[in-house]
């Protein structure tokens, strides 16, 4: 049967911000909404997200401890001591230790690789195992995806004369005592961005190990590019957000698959039976599940073998084997799956579904609770009883989280671990019951009925005649597809059926014609795994869908397809809006943008830091504008000036020394603050901002705050504003300057002409002659005479070379009207701006000398143009700068044969943003 009470949920409308990016962007509105339903705002985030490139990623150094791990590991491998790789059972686990493992035999390692097991040692680190190490001669431990939590075995390592080095991904609240600990999730991280794999951090380390190894692959190490298909299983398999970093990485290693050299993954991808193209999908419902069968049926062992052979007809068994093993694996969770329905079908008032049972392997468990909160749309946890104890594994909701829930009642457990989406935990058996009933306590307070529905997020509502190639090219830009990077879904209420059949075996699936409501257009459509409702769905019959267009290919036709995902006679409807925060400890000071208070806005925010102790930010859209905030900064507090001409390095330098020096107020641009955000968000800060330009308005922006900012305690705002919003959230603070509407009114040429009353306020030093011609017998003032006449009215027929100096003016004037010709524009400051074809000139300039110059060597271009498309071209990596004597010369550097994307330099999007301003 259809299910009934579920709900669509529609991404809410931001149409300012998508217009920005469809134009800044050069990119279709579907693609702009796209992006912005995923959180991406700015060009910058977008460019990384579209273009985002192995020489994009962040440093490993960037992790703290890895300057102490490196070292030490390099010590070890100079002296050929044994290493001992400490992996986990699970697919993300057993290709952390596969990379490692492969990189520091490269670099001529002796290493011995170690998987326990699930039944025996358990997950982390195993005392038993580490007295071993120790036995056998190991001087070094390096765990991967574990280890956060062993500070017992890792103090028993140390004292057998074992040096331990954690490298892992899971929640950490103390620092165990190894030499280091290389967790994004530690509470002094600085690290951009913290949601990777345990094989993504392996890939740090490894990436750190080969900086500057020129003679293993130049520009990016040609072993890890050849490894990156490992990294882009076990980050797919483990379920983080497929964001960022993590997006490269996966995005990469599936080309990088298609092509593999690894004869364990060439028989495993023929196992699996995957096609010349290889997918998120071919890893999630085929190498993955594989992976993770020998751990939970067997030994992980077997497949750390096959990923490590270099033996094709014993990778090819070995592949057989976990095929084999896979699919004994489903039959044992089909199994747990029936058994657990039962159980949970008279349990519809538990907000969290707890099971336990002796006959259920522990090893299976995890997957099968998967399918079971698909199905009961409850967070599902399942435990399988050994004897006295049991081990579980859980699954949760968007919007729950679940390793919080168990920290809720840890003293009932033996032990736990993992993430908001998923855990695994420990418990003794007499104890199953009390952890249901306490974790239903939890689950009533903290999560929401409203989230028990089945819920469908989707794009926008969508016609079927939209459904065309442009669409799904659009689509596939975002790929790869998965946890936080969902496959775009749409939805239709006014579909026909006009046939159906079922297809496949046992007609497990249901393939459909739905016929648009004008009859104009037919699309055929798949329903997979929905064969059951044939006698249920009738043709002539409207019905809403949820469907994905895609591609079909079958015997050389290629048509458009649509993939239903959902069916039924009608949804419920909610948006997908920001929830108000009313608790928080934010205030606002607020100032109208045209008038004196910018000294008074610095003396309040130098009396905040005084009296917080904490650093400020203040932020403007363009460098123009914080140019002129910066000359009237407050004298009693140490400033600094960070812009797109700051280096990278320098920046972050700066931003880790905030709290370790005096308080200090950093004056950045839009493009600097959106870009080290997720750094500066870490720190306690009192921020003020000016208006940013027309199509970021103060709601986006503090839309953008409040999806980002996790604590906000931390923060303290002030803001110069034209007009009272209605904010996203309610400040405990609010503080005004007092505001005055100015009168702009836009007239024609002719009308200013005809005003001979009102004198003509002239900023530019040239006037065509054209301008004075039209002006004949008018009186014409310069800016500063305006102000000491205080004269009430103006007339503008040009406006200022910047936008800080008409600020400056306004913010003096003590008039109440502006008229300015209709092609003027108020606010639109002049900008020196670089545009593409500048750009194109000095680099094709540049690309045909020889040596290194300064910018003084070039004929066609000033100087200081030069030296700005330089900085553009640095941060691209299309240049490498040398500052020397105050000059400013370069080397030319590999393009690495890709597109430019210009968004990628911040000074670019300075260019950018000053022409919006």
């Amino acid at each position: 049967m259809m299910e009934e009470n579920k709900v669509l949920v529609k991404p809410a409308e931001g149409q300012e911000i998508v217009n920005y990016l469809c134009r800044t962007m050069s990119i279709s509105r579907w693609l702009g909404n796209f992006l912005v339903n995923r959180g991406i705002f700015t060009p910058r985030e977008a460019g990384f997200f579209l273009f985002g490139d192995l020489c994009d990623l962040p440093s490993p150094f960037e992790l703290q401890d890895m300057d102490i791990a490196v070292e030490r590991i390099k010590e070890a491998l100079k002296k050929q001591e044994k290493i001992m790789v400490y992996g986990d059972y699970d697919a993300d686990g057993i290709t952390s230790t596969a990379l490692l493992t492969l990189v520091l035999r490269e670099l001529g390692g002796d290493v011995f690789p170690f998987l326990p097991r699930r039944e025996k040692e358990g997950y982390g680190l195993d005392g038993d195992a580490v007295k071993k190490a120790a036995e056998e001669g190991i001087k070094l431990l390096i765990t991967v995806d574990c280890g956060s939590k062993n500070p017992e075995e890792i103090t028993l390592g140390r004292s057998l004369g074992l040096d331990v080095i954690i490298t892992d991904h899971h929640q950490i609240e103390d620092l165990p005592p190894a030499n280091a600990v290389i967790n994004p999730h530690r509470f002094d991280n600085l690290y951009p961005f913290p949601d990777l794999a345990g094989v993504g951090i392996a890939f740090k380390v490894c990436q750190a190990l080969l900086e500057g190894e020129g003679a293993l692959g130049g520009e990016f190490p040609l072993i890890l590019k050849r490894l990156l298909p490992l990294v882009a299983i076990g980050t797919v398999a483990d379920l983080v957000p497929l964001r960022e970093e993590n997006r490269i990485l996966v995005k990469n290693g599936l080309k990088e698959l298609e092509q593999t050299s690894l004869v364990g993954l060439k028989a495993l991808l023929k196992e699996t039976g995957a096609g010349n193209e290889v997918n998120s999908g071919n890893i999630a419902f085929g190498i993955a599940p594989r992976l993770n069968a020998a751990g939970r049926l067997k030994t992980a062992n077997i497949a750390l073998e096959l990923l490590l052979s270099r033996d094709e007809s014993k990778a090819k068994r070995l592949a057989i084997v976990l095929g084999r093993l896979n699919r004994r694996r489903q039959k044992v969770e089909e199994k747990i799956v029936e058994e657990a329905r039962a159980l949970f079908t008279t349990r519809k008032d538990d907000r969290i579904l707890v099971g336990a049972s002796d006959k259920w392997n522990p090893g299976v468990v995890g997957i099968a609770a998967s399918k079971l909160v698909e199905e009961f749309s409850r967070p599902v946890l399942l435990i399988g009883l050994e004897g006295s104890e049991g081990k579980g594994s859980g699954r949760s909701l968007p919007g729950f989280n679940l390793y919080n829930a168990l920290k809720s009642v840890e003293n009932l457990l033996i032990k736990f671990g993992g993430h908001p989406m998923a855990a695994g935990l420990s418990v003794s058996a007499e104890k199953v019951e009390e952890l249901n009933q306490r974790l239903n306590e939890y689950a009533r307070e903290n999560l929401p009925e409203k989230l028990l529905r089945k819920r469908i997020a989707i794009e926008g509502l969508m016609d079927i005649e939209q459904t065309n190639l442009d669409l799904i090219n659009d689509i596939e830009k975002l790929a790869p597809f998965g946890i936080g990077n969902p496959r775009p879904l749409f939805s239709n209420s006014g579909l026909t059926v006009q046939g159906k059949r079922q297809v496949g075996r046992d007609g497990k699936h249901l393939q459909i014609s739905l016929v648009s409501p004008n009859k104009k257009i037919k699309r055929q459509a798949i329903a997979f795994k929905m064969g059951h409702l044939f006698t249920e769905i009738k043709t002539g019959s409207g019905y809403q869908t949820v469907f994905a267009p895609k591609i079909n290919n079958w015997n050389g036709k290629r048509e458009i397809q649509l993939e239903i995902k959902d069916i039924s006679p009608a949804y419920s409807q909610e948006e997908r809006i920001m929830e108000k925060k009313e608790q928080v400890s934010f205030s606002l000071i607020q100032s109208g943008n045209l008038q004196e208070g910018r000294e008074k806005i610095f003396e309040l925010m130098a009396e905040e830091i005084r009296g917080k102790g904490r650093n400020g930010v203040y932020i403007a859209p363009s460098i123009y504008r914080l140019a002129r905030a910066w000359e009237k900064r407050p004298e009693t507090i140490n400033c600094e000036f960070i812009s797109g001409f700051t280096p990278e390095k320098n920046i972050y330098e700066t931003i880790r020394n905030l709290e370790k020096e005096k308080p200090k107020i950093l004056f950045l641009t839009l493009p600097v603050f959106f870009y080290f955000f997720k750094t500066l968000s870490l720190i306690p800060l009192i921020f003020s901002w000016e208006s940013p330009y027309p199509d970021f308005s103060p709601e986006v922006f503090y839309g953008f705050l409040q999806k980002n900012v996790k604590k906000w305690d931390q923060l303290f705002a002030l803001e110069f504003k034209s007009r009272i919003r209605e904010l996203p959230f309610t400040p405990n603070q609010e503080l005004s300057l007092g505001e005055r509407e100015l009168g702009f009114q836009k007239v024609s040429k002719e009308e200013i002409t005809e005003i001979s009353e009102i004198p003509v306020c002239i900023f530019s030093r040239r006037n065509p002659k054209s301008t004075l011609d039209i002006l004949g017998e008018r009186e014409i003032i310069k800016p500063n005479q305006a102000i000491e006449r205080e004269i009430k009215t103006i007339a503008i027929l040009d406006f200022p070379p910047t936008g800080g100096e008409f600020i400056s003016f306004l913010e003096n004037w003590k008039g109440e009207k502006i008229f300015y010709y209709e092609k003027g524009e108020p606010w639109q400051p002049h900008s020196r701006k670089i545009d593409r074809e500048k750009l194109a000139k000095v680099y094709r300039e540049l690309i045909a000398r020889e040596k290194p110059f300064n910018c003084n060597d070039f004929k066609h271009h000033p100087p200081e143009i030069v030296r700005e498309a330089l900085v553009v071209f640095g941060q691209l990596g299309l240049v490498k700068l040398n500052i020397k004597t105050g000059e400013i010369s370069w080397d030319l550097t590999k393009t690495r044969g890709r597109n430019v994307d210009l968004f990628r330099s911040l000074r670019y999007n300075e260019f950018v943003n000053e022409k919006e301003a």
